[in-house]
């Protein structure tokens, strides 16, 4: 007969020196937070800077397609077409040469574009546009925006003739 010892009684094996425990050390914890808010750091002024020239492209291509509707108008419509823009309230009009009908009215100071005071500069403040598909006079809008001593800049022209460009 051969005795042998319980199982729950047998000693387990050691490791040297120290005891395995589960979790991570407060090291391991103080490295990874600092390489995590170096990343986010990096990439949050990248992300602010990419808004920053969304936001300029996005009033350039709003400017161009109204500048474009106002030759489809007044070709349309068979009547002269005006073209205004508004330096205090950052508004273009597209309206009826009497200005009492009001076709399209894009606020570059809303939310969606959010541009501010100081961001635009125009050639004139205001432009017929007659429905043989030529205009009083060429218009022009400069759109800048300024991050971090970054500037990034849109110029949006109109010709005589109706051909408009993003510059």
């Amino acid at each position: 007969m051969t005795l042998t010892t319980h199982p729950t009684l047998r000693r387990r094996p050691r490791a040297s020196g120290l005891r395995a425990r589960p979790g991570f050390s407060l090291l391991e914890m103080l490295v990874t937070v600092i390489l995590v808010s170096l990343l986010m750091s990096v990439a949050g002024v990248r992300v602010a800077q990419m808004r920053s020239q969304q936001k300029v492209v996005r009033a350039a291509s709003v400017i161009q397609t109204d500048l474009e509707l106002a030759f489809a108008l007044a070709q349309r419509n068979r009547t002269p077409t005006q073209i205004v823009w508004s330096s205090s309230a950052y508004v273009l009009t597209i309206q009826d040469r009497a200005g009492t009908t009001e076709f399209k009215r894009s606020n570059l100071k809303d939310s969606s574009i959010g541009l501010t005071s100081g961001d635009c500069t125009t050639s004139s403040s205001s432009v017929t546009v007659f429905p043989n598909g030529f205009a009083s006079d060429t218009f022009s809008i400069t759109i800048s925006k300024t991050f971090n001593g970054k500037v990034t800049s849109r110029r949006v022209r109109m010709s005589r003739a109706g051909l408009v460009k993003v510059l």
